[in-house]
């Protein structure tokens, strides 16, 4: 294994590992949000375009890493940026998250060539 793939995996590790210390599973959950939501929403009408580009970061770390929770903030994400605007950013995001990871993995390997061989049948 590479060393690049080796780092890799050590992050992986390292960012689940972190997930779960903080019990981050615990954490975004819709009873976590509305208990919240008054907060939320009045920083995310001060900053709209930090406040997207943040959510669209931890959807893709979660999407990444698949830590529990991505369903939850789903949900969130429209009651943050309405139906339209939540739909496109989870849209980008999940397939940002879901791509990141085997890219990231890939990435360190290079190309590899393989080369088919043909054999003769005597006959």
């Amino acid at each position: 294994m590479s060393r690049n793939k080796l780092a890799l995996l050590a992050l992986l590790v390292a960012m689940i590992g972190i997930a779960f210390a903080l019990d981050l599973h615990q954490i975004i959950t819709l009873e976590n949000f509305r208990a919240r939501q008054a907060d939320i929403d009045a920083w995310i009408a001060g900053n709209r375009g930090i406040a997207a580009l943040t959510f669209f970061a931890i959807y893709v770390a979660i999407t990444a890493v698949s830590i529990p929770g991505a369903a939850a903030l789903t949900l969130i994400a429209g009651a943050l940026f309405g139906l339209l605007q939540g739909t496109i950013i989870v849209s980008f995001a999940s397939t940002t998250g879901a791509w990141s990871l085997p890219s990231a993995i890939s990435f360190g390997s290079g190309p590899e060539r393989k080369t088919l061989t043909t054999s003769r049948v005597n006959e």
